[in-house]
């Protein structure tokens, strides 16, 4: 019986490594007590550290102790992001805060995220009888088992996938929700609701980061024979999902399988095709 010659070529996912780039940021230290950072009264508005233009929104929030917190009955301000969350990308939003009276309370106070059709993604204390640091809206929803006031909030999206993650120092929680928002600008808010209390937080910095989503490596890893005519192919990396193509030249390449998983089985005709390569690759974009 003659055998194949096999020859592996593995290839590599076209997207190119990028550092994260800070799209919004602000740390709260930088201004004097009673500063309104959307501006108030003969205060114009600031300008966060990284952001489009200023602040925008009520009077309610002003800077105290180095931290942003909820000066009167409710209200919420705006910042906006120096570039926008587009495909190919993730987003990773975190803020600290620090106990304050009116927060994870029956009233609401949370920070949240928006695209420019008005799609909202909110996490923090969203109300009602619930006493545990919560997200909810558009693109995902839990209600950790997490209640402490004083915390750091992380949550990241994916655009192609809607994949999300949040977490605070109590846990971390993932889903998959609706991909696609392009998510340009931030809100904090309260309902300032008294109930009993009117909803608060205090926030001693917030950021914003987008980066590109680079796959890991495609490589093969294993081709295993099975029978005389039958061996299993492996691979890692990609982007899951990869086309499987043979040659017998090298230089033709046609289509075995397409849209798989690793492992697939190869049946290789020892007889009429004495000679046959295989490669996998990324799929041809549509």
């Amino acid at each position: 019986m003659k055998y194949a010659s096999l020859l592996f070529v593995c290839l590599f996912a076209g997207t190119v490594a990028s550092d994260a780039g800070v799209v919004f940021e602000d740390h709260f230290d930088r201004y004097s007590d009673g500063t309104a950072v959307a501006g108030q009264y003969l205060q114009p508005p600031k300008t966060p550290e990284v952001g489009s233009g200023t602040w925008t929104g009520t009077d309610a929030w002003q800077v105290n102790g180095g931290a942003l917190s909820l000066a009167h009955d409710g209200g919420a301000i705006y910042g906006y992001f120096t570039s926008t969350l587009v495909a190919g990308q993730k987003l990773t939003l975190t803020f600290d805060t620090q106990a304050i009276t009116g927060f994870l309370g029956a009233s609401t106070a949370v920070v949240s995220l928006y695209d420019s059709l008005g799609h909202e993604t909110y996490m923090g204390d969203t109300g009602g009888p619930t006493t545990y640091w919560t997200l909810g809206g558009a693109i995902g929803g839990v209600t950790t088992s997490d209640s402490n006031q004083a915390n750091k909030a992380t949550f990241t999206y994916e655009f192609d996938t809607g994949k999300w993650t949040f977490s605070t120092n109590g846990g971390t929680y993932s889903g998959t929700g609706t991909a696609g928002y392009a998510l340009d600008y931030l809100r904090i808010y309260s309902s300032g609701t008294w109930d009993p209390i009117p909803g608060n937080m205090k926030l001693s910095d917030i950021s914003v980061s987008i980066e590109q989503i680079v796959a890991p490596e495609l490589k093969i890893t294993a081709f295993t024979p099975i029978n005389a005519t039958s061996y299993q192919l492996a691979w890692s990396g990609g982007d899951g999902t990869n086309d499987v193509e043979e040659s017998t030249d090298l230089v033709n390449w046609t289509p075995l399988v397409q849209n798989v998983a690793s492992p697939q089985t190869i049946t290789v005709d020892t007889v009429n095709q004495p000679k046959r390569f295989f490669r996998v690759v990324e799929p041809a974009s549509p």
